[in-house]
């Protein structure tokens, strides 16, 4: 019989003006919208040190396959180009937790909605790891949506306005790229602005989903 539970997500979301030498920019691509019912498809991340690129981590992740025998749903391959032939030989989340988790470390990670990629991470590296994953954070959706409120604010719609191009909108590389220059806009936005942003977001620290078993 399944049972319903809820796993609490203790990182906090860091006001954007907080200064950060180092700092994580991370995206994922998934089979869908449920952490506990999807899988990874595809994981990016680049390390910022000194306001530089220091690293970069990428990599494609095999799924289950799901019940029509397809490891990539068609309607997931219409959105981010990648088919069930692209991660047939790669690897299983288990096999690249590790380095993943060493790659990233203790370090904030900057995400656009961030929560669901955190959300997606946190229910594998249970998983996988049986440990939490537990890092502050900055959403650049959340910002945007304070800082910018007559747009709207998807990733497209925010590289435009800032007119960044995406040169391959969905494949999670050129998303963390896209985002960490969005970031970097609003960064200056916040920080500019006489508002304390800060403590308008300080209620927002904490990632619920529900979890069945």
């Amino acid at each position: 019989m399944k049972t319903e539970n809820t796993r609490q997500f203790k990182g906090r979301q860091l006001p954007i003006e907080k200064t950060m030498d180092s700092y994580v920019v991370l995206d994922l691509e998934t089979t869908g919208l449920s952490p506990v019912n999807n899988s990874i498809i595809e994981v990016a991340a680049i390390k910022i040190s000194s306001g530089r690129i220091t690293d970069q981590y990428q990599t494609l992740v095999r799924p289950p396959e799901n019940s029509y025998g397809q490891l990539v749903p068609r309607r997931i391959t219409m959105i981010t180009g990648i088919s069930s032939e692209m991660v047939e030989d790669a690897p299983v989340f288990s096999e690249i937790a590790d380095e993943l988790s060493e790659f990233i470390g203790d370090l904030p990670v900057v995400g656009h909605n961030v929560n669901f990629d955190i959300n997606f991470l946190y229910e594998n590296f249970m998983r996988c790891r049986n440990r939490p994953f537990t890092n502050d954070f900055v959403d650049t959706l959340s910002v945007s949506r304070r800082l910018l409120p007559q747009i709207r604010h998807s990733l497209a719609d925010l590289s435009l306005y800032f007119n960044i191009v995406n040169r391959q909108a969905h494949r999670a590389l050129s998303d963390v790229m896209t985002t960490h220059e969005c970031y970097l806009k609003l960064k200056s936005m916040a920080e500019a602005d006489e508002h304390d942003f800060g403590s308008m977001m300080k209620n927002h620290g904490w990632i619920r989903y529900k979890h069945q078993c």
